[in-house]
């Protein structure tokens, strides 16, 4: 089984090689012509590195709904306010009573899509609980484990 997922448009590409450097599974080389080329077909993990990289967007990855990603921008943090944002960051333990709506849940699922995983496998799932009786049964449960 071939796995043809990354294209390059030589129209497009300068021969920069940043597509190269950043692939974590060694999978793209050069060609005669000094062109980025797939040199391993099967192992890519549908990372994404190497079409994030590219200034001329001259990689794409046949997998990947490219419309989902928007280009990167410099947000201008700086250690400061890194620093304040780490320092004042809390864990939250008393919740409200008012649950998300569906709209929310499905956003911030959508968003999770998007964490970083091991070899970007995306194998995850989440249980979604709704039920305060259920919650409270799993908290309740949970807290025989500590004791």
């Amino acid at each position: 089984m071939e796995d043809t997922n990354i294209v390059f448009d030589y129209d497009k590409c300068t021969k920069c090689g940043l597509c190269i450097r950043v692939c974590s599974q060694i999978r793209i080389g050069r060609d005669g012509e000094n062109r980025p080329e797939k040199i391993i077909e099967m192992g890519c993990n549908d990372c994404g590195h190497c079409v994030a990289v590219c200034p001329e967007d001259a990689v794409e990855n046949t997998n990947m709904d490219i419309s989902d990603f928007k280009p990167m921008q410099a947000h201008d943090v700086s250690i400061d306010m890194f620093t304040n944002l780490v320092r004042n960051r809390r864990s939250i333990r008393k919740y409200k009573e008012q649950p998300l709506s569906k709209a929310h849940m499905d956003y911030l699922l959508k968003v999770a899509n998007y964490i970083p995983t091991g070899s970007n496998k995306q194998a995850l799932e989440y249980t979604i609980i709704s039920s305060p009786e259920r919650l409270q049964a799993i908290k309740a449960h949970m807290a025989t484990k500590f004791r």
